[in-house]
């Protein structure tokens, strides 16, 4: 038996340090939007291009000085490697002239699974923008609404039917906080108290906000960078707050696309049938270390 718990340990260990050494990187490019959701608390390697205020094809035709000093410049990085992972986040621009620069980097990264980063509108324009039904034409002025990213998408698998897309689904997470709060299920006063200014996310760095609308968007981006969530980084959030939140993020996400399983689960539940048959064939007696009758001792 301990031989047998020895070999599942080590067999089991080995299959930890292999998918940390396979740990998929990403590559994120957006405007301060991307920034709030804080790639540098991610796990495994997560690049990103973070230019303020302006938009895809801008930063696709200006790539030599983003605002963000810490920034990887995309061109170097999607020419040096291949990532599993691309995140992209639309911003004031249509839907054709979004396509146009995300298609070029889809095809720097043919592999890459992309990730739209649903942009969210400043909070005293949420719910009308987010609600906006009429589906943008090629010429029309962006909105920050589902009608477009799912145009958005529709356009990008057009161009590659094979591609897997995904969303982070944050404006979407943020409807649904919108309208708690409106019926008085949810720990907060206003809306904009998940807002550290008109429409960037709350830091936790000042008494007038909490870190509520970061850890929200940064492990939205997490579950679709296939990341488990998590409160590193977001330890003063207040406990009701991270409670309802978490209700927040396990609703959004039991919508979202199924991930699939990945070799090292099946490796990992390979050994643990494995070890279940060989423990199946082992008498009772060499598991438990008691005989089927008590063993009589000699006396002396």
């Amino acid at each position: 038996m301990r031989q047998l718990a020895v070999i599942l340990f080590v067999l089991l260990q080995a299959a930890v340090v292999r998918a940390d050494s396979a740990r998929d990187d990403a590559m994120l490019i957006g405007n301060s939007l991307t920034r709030d959701a804080v790639p540098a608390l991610m796990d495994g390697t997560v690049d990103y291009h973070v230019d303020c205020d302006v938009s895809l094809p801008y930063i696709y035709a200006n790539p030599d000085a983003p605002c963000v000093a810490t920034s990887t410049l995309w061109p170097g990085a999607l020419s040096a490697k291949q990532y599993k992972y691309l995140a992209v986040q639309p911003h004031d621009d249509s839907v054709a002239n979004n396509v146009a620069v995300i298609s070029q980097w889809m095809a720097m990264q043919p592999n890459a699974i992309l990730i739209i980063h649903q942009a969210w509108a400043p909070h005293i324009q949420f719910e009308s923008e987010y609600h906006t039904t009429d589906s943008p034409t090629e010429g029309a002025e962006w909105t920050r609404s589902p009608a477009f990213f799912a145009d958005l998408a529709k356009r990008l698998r057009a161009i590659d039917p094979d591609r897997k897309i995904r969303f982070t689904r944050t404006a979407d997470a943020l409807d649904l906080i919108y309208h708690d709060i409106e019926n008085g299920q949810a720990p907060y006063d206003s809306f904009d108290e998940l807002y550290r200014d008109d429409i960037h996310m709350g830091t936790g760095e000042s008494d007038s906000d909490d870190a509520s609308g970061r850890y929200l968007v940064h492990n939205l981006m997490r579950f679709a960078l296939d990341q488990p969530f998590s409160a590193v980084g977001f330890e003063d959030l207040p406990s009701d707050r991270k409670t309802y939140l978490d209700g927040v993020l396990a609703s959004v996400t039991a919508s979202a696309d199924s991930r699939p399983v990945t070799p090292v689960v099946y490796g990992l539940v390979a050994v643990i049938i494995a070890g279940l048959l060989i423990l199946a064939k082992r008498p009772l007696e060499s598991i438990t270390g008691l005989s089927k009758s008590p063993k009589k001792t000699s006396e002396t």
